[in-house]
């Protein structure tokens, strides 16, 4: 009553219709600015949330390069060029890259000598870290344990050393009765991505996607 005592007894619609052009869109402003706000801020996080469901991509496969420096070339060959040869769509679907993942240092040094044939000499890709950031090299090591606990990985690329560690822990699956691993040295894959020194590529044992891991590897292994 007081409300409309203040405005000669006339009601917010009488009020309304007696205003002209911008007077009306103030007071629309006035009155309703906090309702049109909110319904602004709802309407905002809905398509958010709409366009974030419909972007998402499924991850059908992780693939870790461990003591492995990922040349320029390799992540289109790893993965947008992978899912084009098996027909899945590059919006859809994705290969997940992780990089930048080490062994514990020295962890498997000795062992990693016998897979380097005559003449060769086991050879790390990544200059190691530990001379100039052992914080990097420790937080790299233990990332690479984490996402192995967590079942997070699929495929391994890896060096001599990396296999070697792999080996040990028993953590890479059995391709067939006699290899868990493959050379990819010699495949066109290998040379094509730019890689350099040896590289072992694997499954590794508690891989969540196990029948794409091998599909994966028959598309490395090719000549």
């Amino acid at each position: 009553e007081g409300i409309m005592a203040e405005n000669g007894g006339k009601t917010s619609a009488q009020i309304f219709k007696e205003l002209k052009g911008k007077q009306k869109v103030q007071f629309i402003y006035d009155y309703y600015k906090i309702p049109i706000l909110l319904t602004l801020i709802t309407l905002l996080l809905f398509f958010t949330t709409l366009h974030s469901v419909l972007a998402r991509k499924e991850e059908i496969l992780t693939v870790a390069l461990v003591n492995v420096r990922t040349p320029e070339n390799a992540e289109h060959f790893l993965g947008e060029a992978y899912l084009q040869k098996n027909g899945y769509s590059a919006k859809r679907r994705t290969v997940t890259l992780m990089d930048q993942l080490l062994v514990p240092s020295g962890a498997a040094r000795a062992v990693s000598a016998n897979h380097a044939g005559p003449g060769e000499s086991s050879s790390a890709q990544v200059p190691s870290p530990e001379e100039t950031n052992p914080e990097y090299a420790y937080a790299a090591q233990m990332k690479l344990v984490a996402t192995l606990s967590a079942k997070e990985l699929d495929v391994v690329l890896m060096d001599e050393e990396a296999l070697a560690y792999f080996e040990q822990n028993k953590a890479l699956l059995p391709l067939d009765h006699r290899h868990k691993y493959l050379d990819l040295t010699d495949k066109a894959l290998y040379k094509k991505a730019g890689f350099t020194g040896k590289v072992y590529a694997g499954i590794a044992v508690n891989s969540t996607h196990r029948t794409e891991a091998e599909r994966y590897l028959k598309y490395l292994e090719e000549k």
